[in-house]
């Protein structure tokens, strides 16, 4: 299941019109999925990552998949793994499902 949320997230990249991790404003980014979820990642694992209400990951590995939950990191995720609160990973599938969607119907 770790592996469909990271799928998801590199398919929100995607519409947003990232095709390389390379490509990212400041090698970063996070993006508020809605007001429980957030995620970012940082392309060089220099940059922190912070959620626009200040919580930060200050040391991020490099093309992992951060997780905030109501604004408290919640988890890591890499295309091999990783771990999110317990019973959480359907309800952030479905918000990186949703936040694709509205990307795609603004784009239209």
């Amino acid at each position: 299941m770790y592996s469909e949320a990271f799928i998801k997230f590199v398919d929100l990249l995607k519409v947003l019109g990232y095709k390389k991790i390379d490509e990212l404003p400041e090698k970063k980014i996070i993006i508020k999925l809605n007001d429980i979820w957030s995620v970012g990642i940082s392309a060089d694992g220099q940059s922190e990552l912070t959620t626009e209400d200040g919580m930060a990951v200050n040391t991020p590995e490099p093309g992992i998949i951060y997780v905030w939950r109501n604004n408290w990191v919640a988890g890591m995720i890499a295309a091999n793994g990783g771990s999110i609160y317990a019973e959480g990973e359907d309800e952030l599938i479905k918000a990186l499902e949703d936040k694709i969607e509205k990307v795609k119907d603004k784009n239209q």
